[in-house]
């Protein structure tokens, strides 16, 4: 299989709970899961639309990838998790980073499935090397105020 160098998310609803969008990987779309759009502020935002370079993380928390240049913002990884907040106890999972699921979660409004899984089939199809990503919205995206 040929080298991916870039890959498309297309965000499709933004929500109070989170920003879900769309991934097209060479032979299947997967889901991915934001915070919602909160002005960039930092941890607790979806990052800007734009393209950026993505790198492979070894050092991270996670070890998958890491979203480079985002304006404002340092730290950003792509990594598993399936809320933006744990149910539970409502700590925050994702601090403006990208989850990713093989599925979208039917029990709540803005939640992946089977994230690791997902994020395994993009090391897998990505490896090791730098790639763009490049973050666009879909023109009939869903949008819920807060």
């Amino acid at each position: 299989m040929a080298r991916i160098t870039a890959l498309y998310l297309e965000r499709f609803a933004y929500t109070p709970e989170g920003t879900l969008g769309r991934l097209a990987l060479p032979e299947r779309t997967i889901y991915t899961l934001e915070p919602p759009w909160r002005d960039n502020r930092v941890s607790v935002s979806c990052i800007p639309e734009g393209t950026y370079t993505v790198k492979r993380n070894t050092t991270g928390r996670w070890r998958y990838y890491g979203v480079q240049d985002v304006p404002g913002r340092t730290h950003i990884e792509i990594h598993p998790a399936n809320r933006v907040l744990s149910p539970g106890t409502g700590r925050r999972i994702l601090e403006g980073c990208i989850a990713l699921g093989m599925d979208l979660e039917r029990n709540f409004m803005a939640g992946v499935r089977n994230s690791k899984q997902a994020c395994d089939l993009l090391l897998e199809i990505c490896g090791e090397g730098d790639w763009t990503l490049t973050i666009s919205t879909l023109p009939r995206a869903v949008l819920q105020e807060t």
